[in-house]
């Protein structure tokens, strides 16, 4: 079973993911169908946290408080 967060980024936030850092850092990803995941760039590929994105085209930033 595939799970996707339900969580709500304004759209302004959301970056192409080509900028994302890809220094092990959790981010934010999407799908072009809207699916959101926390996801890691680890051993040259994203890594999903907890469900899946198809194909991930952009990234947001994670910030807690």
């Amino acid at each position: 079973m595939s799970r996707s967060l339900c969580i709500n980024i304004p759209e302004k936030h959301w970056h192409d993911i080509s900028k994302a850092p890809k220094d092990g850092r959790i981010v934010f990803v999407s799908d072009d169908w809207g699916h959101v995941d926390l996801a890691k760039w680890s051993n040259e590929e994203w890594t999903a946290e907890i469900g899946v994105c198809d194909v991930i085209s952009k990234f947001s930033y994670v910030s807690i408080g």
